[in-house]
C-alpha cells in the first residue's frame, strides 16, 4: 500500500479528478521485469512513460466513447432526416401530379372553347364530337383533382374553378344551340361566353398558383433537409472514424492482453467440439435426425472421432471453400469422394451419398481418384 500511494502521488490533481482509478492502474502497469514487486526505488525511469501510456489510453477510451455516443445520436438524427425527406418527396410528387392535372384542366377548357367557336362558325358533327370529348375530359380531371386535393384552401379554389367552368359550359351550350343571324350570335358570344371564360381562366390560374407555391415550398424544405442530411452523414463518418481509430485499437489491444494473460482461449478444444456434437445428437433427437460435422473446420482425424460419437453426416466435397480459410482454417478447401470415404473408414462407418432431404438415393457420379488441379492448363488450337 505504501508503494501504491507513493507512485500515485506522481499523478497531477487534474488527472486524479478525471480518472479516479488511475492510481491502481499505475501501480499495476509500472512494474518492470527487473522489479516484480513494483518498488519505488527501481521504477523511477519507467514511471513517466507508463503514466503517459495510461493517460493516453484513458483519452483514447474517452474518445472512443464520445465517438460511439456521437454515432448513436447522428444515427437517430439521420433516421429522422431520412423520414422527413421521404415525406417531403411524397408531398413534392403529390403537388407535381396536381399541377399536371390542373394544367390538363386548363387545356381541356381551352379545347372546349375552341371547338365551341368552331361549331358556331361551321356546324358539323365532327366539331360537336370534339366539343363533347373536351367536356368529358374536363369533368374527368375535376373528379381526379377532388380525390387528391385535401387542404381547405385548395378545396375552396378547386370548387371555385369547378363553379366557373360549369357556368361557362352551360352558357356555351346555350349559344351553340341558338338559331339566328351570325351577328346576333357573335354579340352573344362576346357578351356572355367570353366573360365567363375569362372568370374560369382566372379561377384555374389561382388554383395553379396555389399548388405551385406549395410545390416550391416543399422543394425548398426538401433541399434544406438534404443539405442537413449531408452534414449529418459527414459527421457520422467522422465519428465512426474516431471510434474505429481509438476504440477499435483499444478493443484489439484489450483482447490481445486478455489472450496473452491466459484468460481467453484461441478456440474450442477437441473435447469441446466432440461434446457439442454428441450433445446435439441427444438434445435434438426426434426433432433433427441428422448432425453434420465440418471437415473444413475440424480436420480429418477430429472429424472421424466426431463421426464415431454423434454426427452422421460429413458434408460434401466442396470446390473452393474460402470462409473458413479466411478465418484461419488450414484443413484445405476441397476433398474427393475417396478422401471422404477414408475419413469415414477411420470412424469405422460406411458411406452413402445422400440427397438434400436424406430421402432416396441420388444419381451417383464416378468419383475422382485425386483432386482436380486448381487451374486447368491453357491450350492453343
Amino acid at each position: 500500500m505504501t508503494s501504491a500511494a507513493a507512485e500515485g502521488s506522481l499523478v497531477c490533481p487534474v488527472c486524479l479528478a478525471v480518472f479516479p482509478k488511475v492510481k491502481g492502474l499505475l501501480f499495476l502497469d509500472m512494474k518492470t521485469e527487473g522489479d516484480p514487486g513494483g518498488r519505488a526505488g527501481t521504477t523511477s525511469k519507467a514511471r513517466p512513460k507508463r503514466m503517459m501510456r495510461t493517460f493516453a489510453g484513458k483519452l483514447a477510451t474517452l474518445a472512443a466513447l464520445a465517438g460511439f455516443v456521437l454515432v448513436m445520436v447522428l444515427a437517430g438524427a439521420g433516421y429522422t432526416l431520412v423520414s422527413t425527406i421521404r415525406v417531403g418527396n411524397e408531398a413534392l410528387s403529390t403537388y407535381a401530379d396536381e399541377l399536371i392535372l390542373a394544367w390538363s384542366l386548363q387545356e381541356g377548357h381551352e379545347r372546349k372553347l375552341a371547338s365551341g367557336r368552331g361549331y358556331l362558325i361551321a356546324p358539323d358533327q365532327a366539331t360537336k364530337r370534339e366539343f363533347d370529348k373536351a367536356s368529358t375530359d374536363t369533368e374527368a380531371v375535376l373528379v381526379r383533382l377532388r380525390e387528391r386535393v385535401k387542404s381547405p384552401e385548395g378545396v375552396a379554389l378547386l370548387d371555385e374553378s369547378a363553379r366557373t367552368l360549369r357556368e361557362h359550359d352551360r352558357t356555351l351550350r346555350e349559344v351553340m344551340a341558338m338559331n339566328g343571324r351570325i351577328e346576333e350570335i357573335a354579340r352573344t358570344w362576346a357578351t356572355r361566353v367570353m366573360p365567363k371564360a375569362t372568370r374560369a381562366r382566372a379561377a384555374m390560374d389561382a388554383f395553379i398558383r396555389h399548388k405551385q407555391k406549395l410545390h416550391d415550398e416543399a422543394l425548398v424544405h426538401v433541399s434544406g433537409e438534404q443539405q442537413r442530411a449531408r452534414v449529418v452523414l459527414g459527421s457520422a463518418t467522422f465519428a465512426a472514424l474516431l471510434l474505429a481509430v481509438f476504440g477499435g485499437g483499444s478493443l484489439l489491444r484489450s483482447a490481445r492482453r486478455i489472450y496473452l494473460a491466459g484468460i481467453a482461449r484461441p478456440g474450442p478444444t477437441e473435447r469441446d467440439n466432440r461434446a457439442v456434437h454428441a450433445f446435439a445428437r441427444l438434445a435434438l433427437h426426434g426433432r433433427i435426425d441428422h448432425v453434420q460435422c465440418s471437415w473444413v473446420k475440424l480436420g480429418d482425424s477430429l472429424s472421424a472421432r466426431i463421426l464415431a460419437g454423434g454426427a452422421d453426416d460429413m458434408g460434401g466435397t466442396l470446390m473452393e471453400e474460402t470462409i473458413s480459410r479466411m478465418a484461419g482454417s488450414e484443413n484445405g478447401s476441397a476433398r474427393t469422394v475417396a478422401e471422404l470415404a477414408a475419413i469415414a473408414a477411420l470412424a469405422g462407418r460406411p458411406v452413402r451419398q445422400r440427397t438434400t432431404t436424406y430421402v432416396g438415393t441420388p444419381d451417383r457420379l464416378t468419383p475422382a481418384d485425386a483432386a482436380a488441379p486448381r487451374l486447368l492448363p491453357l491450350t492453343t488450337a
